[in-house]
């Protein structure tokens, strides 16, 4: 009976530990996919300082910036 109560209770951990990861993983694809739009929306508006998100990807100049937001 021990056994049973002991297996249970690992179940129940697991399952508030499974729902909290859950949360967690749909968060981190909606910030995805919103950082993914605002990258491609605004891939020459994003600067920090005199440098654009471009002209931080693109290191040698051979990707166009359709082929920078398809990666």
């Amino acid at each position: 009976m021990k056994e049973l109560k002991t297996i249970q209770t690992l179940s129940k951990i697991g399952k508030v530990l499974s729902n909290i990861v859950f949360v967690f993983c749909v968060v981190g694809f909606c910030l995805c996919a919103v950082g993914a739009v605002g990258v491609a929306v605004g891939f020459d508006a994003i600067k920090l300082g005199n440098v654009t998100v471009q002209g931080l990807v693109q290191s040698d100049g051979e990707l166009s910036k359709a082929a920078l937001v398809a990666v």
